[in-house]
């Protein structure tokens, strides 16, 4: 069946017509938003550290492979981080974050549908039956809202902050991750080497006994002495007790953290408590800015943004709704005809929902989203100043841990001398035994200094790898 040609030409010009008005709705749509101006938040800090110079040069390592240097270490890190479920946990916030997003940005568009229908009917008279059919092609797209304010566009932009900021919650938490495996490695790396002293200072305490037992034998010893080596040797085999209970307990603490047991193979080498990080430390100079750039810091501000997007949906939602359904297709009498020699047909249906009276909800809602984005710029500002608390408390460490193993060398070096002095002058039998024990105490004490020391300052330059955001 053909129209005539003036049905055909207004058909047509109304299909332009109603083309013309989704185009400016769609165009419209696109020119308003009630969000507020974003401004930035940052605090003001100082542009560099306590106690270093603004010119200074940035120097020593700046990432986690430039800082660890015992392999042992980075394979232990690599199982940690494909074991840890809070990371897992994370990288599925993510995804989901992801989604999220993905949904808002279809929101934003129109629902194409196709539908095809078709029907057959046979009708009983007195002339007869008689056989009926038709088929029917629409397309087009249902429930559309016109963006007139910006509500459609501020949800998806706070959808794609709230991504952004999911992805640098998991760069935090993978830099957590490291900085706590390493920190566990390094305890349990101490411990050994106390452990180590301990069964030194045993097999040290029951040398002294075998000479003392000759001694008194000859003559040439007192009960006294004799006694005193007895109860420093039964106080070194405690000692070793507890050193050896400590190391066990590290290692099930590292096994804890990495999520599986810890072979013998990547446990810390005896020994070489100093060759595990980088002796540079970590890389200082760098200006107070680069604390902006922390996965914290940048995840806090993405959720401050995603806030200021929520300002201005909810001030859309006080605003009319406009929405928009359109279709257009072909009908015939028969389903093989339909493209060819069916009729075609169009339809333009707008709705708009104005808020009239909603006991001050919308305005409820919109001021509440204001007082989360102003929660959100105290948060950020916080988040700000405590890092730049935790970089300067950090630092202050480091420098008076780079003394504390000066002194500890030059005090351990120096009880050794006096060690060697003393049991020269007991062979000798010019010093006491008491000159001895007084000797090897301080001695020892001299060594486990040393060690705490040392693993003291590499706590803490993790700590500050972390604090600076470095490592990922």
């Amino acid at each position: 069946m053909h129209l005539p040609d003036w049905k055909t030409g207004l058909a047509a010009k109304h299909c332009r017509l109603a083309m013309a008005v989704t185009s400016a709705a769609l165009v419209l749509a696109g020119c308003a938003s009630l969000e507020p101006r974003y401004a930035d938040p940052s605090p003001v800090l100082p542009p560099v550290w306590p106690g270093q110079q603004a010119n200074s040069a940035p120097h020593g390592a700046s990432s986690w492979d430039e800082l660890v240097l015992d392999e042992r270490l980075r394979q232990v890190i690599g199982l940690a981080l494909e074991n840890n479920d809070d990371l897992a946990i994370s990288a599925l916030r993510v995804e989901r974050a992801r989604q999220l997003y993905q949904i808002k940005q279809a929101g934003s568009l129109p629902d194409m549908s196709v539908e095809i229908a078709g029907s057959r009917a046979r009708t009983y008279g007195a002339a007869g039956s008689s056989l009926a059919s038709t088929a029917v092609a629409t397309v087009g797209f249902t429930s559309y809202e016109l963006d007139l304010f910006g509500k459609v566009r501020s949800l998806k932009r706070a959808a794609l902050e709230t991504f952004l900021a999911s992805q640098q919650t998991q760069r935090q938490v993978r830099n957590i991750i490291v900085g706590d495996t390493i920190k566990r490695y390094l305890t349990l790396a101490a411990d050994q080497e106390l452990l180590g002293l301990a069964q030194s200072t045993l097999d040290t305490r029951a040398e002294s006994l075998k000479v003392l037992s000759a001694r008194l034998r000859a003559g040439e010893a007192s009960p006294l002495d004799y006694r005193r080596a007895e109860a420093e040797l039964a106080q070194a085999h405690d000692d070793l007790l507890a050193a050896r209970s400590q190391v066990e307990l590290d290692r099930q603490a590292l096994d804890l953290t990495v999520g599986s047991p810890v072979h013998d193979a990547q446990l810390p080498v005896q020994g070489h408590l100093a060759d595990i990080l980088s002796l540079e430390g970590v890389a200082v100079g760098l200006p107070s800015e680069v604390l902006l750039s922390r996965p914290d810091i940048q995840s806090s501000e993405h959720a401050l943004v995603a806030a200021n997007a929520n300002i201005g949906a909810a001030r859309a939602a006080m605003f009319p709704s406009i929405g928009l359904t359109a279709a257009g297709g072909r009908a015939s009498a028969d389903l093989g005809n339909l493209v060819t020699e069916g009729a075609r047909y169009w339809s333009l249906a707008p709705t708009a929902a104005l808020p009239i009276f909603d006991f001050g909800r919308r305005r409820a809602e919109a001021k509440a989203a204001e007082i989360d984005r102003d929660i959100a710029v105290r948060s950020y500002q916080l988040s700000v100043k405590e890092a730049f608390q935790q970089v300067a408390d950090a630092l202050t460490v480091e420098e008076v841990a780079l003394e504390r193993i000066s002194a500890a060398n030059w005090r351990q070096e120096s009880s050794g001398e006096a060690l060697r002095i003393v049991d020269r002058q007991f062979s000798a039998g010019i010093s006491a035994y008491i000159d001895v024990l007084d000797a090897h105490r301080t001695a020892n004490e001299a060594s486990r200094g040393l060690i705490l020391s040392m693993v003291s300052r590499d706590l803490n330059r993790v700590t500050l790898f972390v604090a600076l955001g470095n490592g990922v």
